[in-house]
């Protein structure tokens, strides 16, 4: 019984956590990134497609309602935005 305690407090804060970094949505991209790098989160580069507009870690694809995504990573944990271009600039639209 205590063990499983321990480990439901455990996902709680990891869930915590999670959730305080975890509220982008309609935000700038760009300052989501500065705030996640500032908070001890990397990057994620892989082989994206990126256009001139992009930075090198968005990944879009093609059409015309296509959306952008980018990745991060702390700690063993990940976290995915989905991104759309509006007005120039890349916008949070989700996380997953």
């Amino acid at each position: 019984m205590k063990r499983l305690s321990i480990i439901a407090l455990l996902m709680f804060c990891s869930l915590h956590s999670f959730a305080q970094e975890g509220s982008f949505e309609r935000k700038s991209y760009l300052e989501v990134k500065r705030q996640l790098v500032s908070d001890g989160w990397t990057v994620v580069v892989e082989q994206a497609k990126t256009s001139a507009q992009t930075p090198p870690e968005v990944d879009c694809g093609s059409g015309a309602d296509s959306i952008c995504s980018a990745a991060f990573t702390k700690n063993g944990q990940h976290l995915a935005l989905a991104l759309e271009s509006k007005d120039g600039q890349l916008i949070v639209i989700g996380e997953y």
